[in-house]
């Protein structure tokens, strides 16, 4: 009988979801894509979408300042749009400005803000440090900022990522100091070092904690990603093995320990240099996406995989696009499954893109969203989630540049 009415129940939710997710990939074409009115000034570049819970959302970016200069600035969501006056939190002559690691304004909680920065050192064209400031009146103010790291090598520090911890937060980030022999301009397999990828804890009034290494050896500039569980935190990133393989794995960072995870099906892809297209991941209780870009056996795809188990296992990889260039971002959704972005060359140019797709890997029709440029300087077009509502953000190539955003109502439903 157990067994019985245990089918029945796992009958009911598959007929429950594949009714729900059937009707969202129905009206998914019918969603109007809405650009809204930007905070953004002329010149501006590198945008940043995080969650402000329950249902904000806050907008960052990069903008000249004048006199060789450059500002953090952000702006949240209200009822009406983007709050017409931005902040700033920062702004400096020595930064490292870089269109794949770029600098972002994120909440911890309601009150507790962080927001990190990147600043040039001497001794070569990638030695940079990370510079991360705390605010604690919700981005009014902000305290002196302070390197997480503690080499004090001329290397490359940077790609970073972040998540709450009891009493304030963590950041992970990408960490050269074992490459201090290396040529960074190549980030080649005859680097005399390996890329490490670290973590510290950060407390909410900005005081260091522990540091911790998470990967002796990662892949030299692919961007990280974090995201909360109910099991703790996880932690994605593209590795690098000894036979130059550059596949992604997962970490997760539980009862203050980090712990490897078996995490997806390998790709293989075997490359004697870091292709700059990083994962992203999101969750929503133990429901786990994540989504990366891969060129193996000279395939260029998107991929999205599943987890119900908080990333203790994950489905099958989902192929979200062929002949696609990458640089992915990914929302989590109620029912289990979730929406991805990328960018997508075409004849023209290139087009940022969306897929729904169900707990059970169904997917809807393929969304443009805009046109774009795949140069670099397009930058990594940014995805989250804002109440049931889906916005993006990304960065206008031109003389000068721009950041728009634009909505989908009601997409995340």
């Amino acid at each position: 009988m157990e067994n019985k009415m245990s089918w029945l129940r796992r009958a009911f939710w598959t007929i429950a979801t594949l009714t729900l997710s059937g009707c969202a990939r129905e009206s998914w074409h019918e969603i109007p894509v809405v650009e809204l009115p930007g905070p953004a000034a002329e010149g501006a570049m590198l945008p940043h979408l995080a969650a402000l819970r329950p249902d904000g959302l806050v907008l960052s970016w990069v903008e000249p300042a004048g006199g060789g200069q450059f500002a953090l600035k952000f702006s949240t969501f209200n009822k009406a749009g983007w709050d017409a006056n931005p902040r700033v939190v920062a702004q400096g002559s020595d930064w490292f400005v870089n269109w794949a690691d770029f600098p972002a304004v994120v909440p911890i909680d309601a009150m507790h803000w962080s927001a990190h920065w990147l600043v040039k050192r001497p001794g070569g064209d990638y030695a940079y440090d990370i510079a991360l400031s705390v605010s604690a009146d919700s981005g009014a103010s902000w305290k002196p900022a302070v390197t997480p790291h503690l080499d004090g090598t001329p290397t490359e520090h940077g790609f970073v990522s972040r998540f709450p911890v009891a009493g304030g937060f963590a950041i992970a980030w990408l960490d050269g100091r074992e490459t201090s022999a290396s040529d960074h301009a190549t980030h080649s397999a005859t680097d005399a070092g390996a890329m490490t990828l670290r973590a510290a804890r950060i407390g909410f009034d900005g005081e260091l904690g522990q540091q911790f290494l998470v990967d002796s050896r990662v892949c030299d500039c692919c961007q990280t990603a974090a995201t909360m569980t109910r099991r703790g935190a996880l932690l994605a990133y593209r590795d690098r093995s000894e036979q130059e393989l550059r596949d992604i794995s997962v970490a997760r960072f539980e009862n203050g320990k980090w712990q490897a995870l078996a995490g997806t099906k390998t790709d293989g892809w075997k490359i004697n240099g870091c292709p700059v297209n990083g994962p992203a991941i999101d969750a929503i209780g133990n429901n786990v996406a994540l989504a990366w870009f891969t060129a193996a056996d000279n395939r260029p795809r998107v991929m999205l995989a599943l987890s119900r188990y908080a990333g203790d296992d994950f489905s099958d990889p989902i192929l979200i696009e062929e002949n696609a260039l990458g640089r992915v971002d990914v929302v989590a959704l109620d029912d289990g499954g979730a929406v991805v972005s990328w960018l997508a060359q075409t004849g023209q140019g290139a087009e940022i893109r969306l897929r729904r797709v169900d707990a059970g890997g169904e997917m809807s029709p393929i969304r443009t969203v805009a046109a774009t440029q795949p140069a670099r300087s397009s930058g990594f077009p940014q995805l989250a989630r804002k109440g049931d509502d889906l916005v993006l953000a990304w960065t206008v190539v031109g003389d000068p540049s721009n950041v728009r955003t634009a909505m989908l109502e009601g997409a995340a439903r």
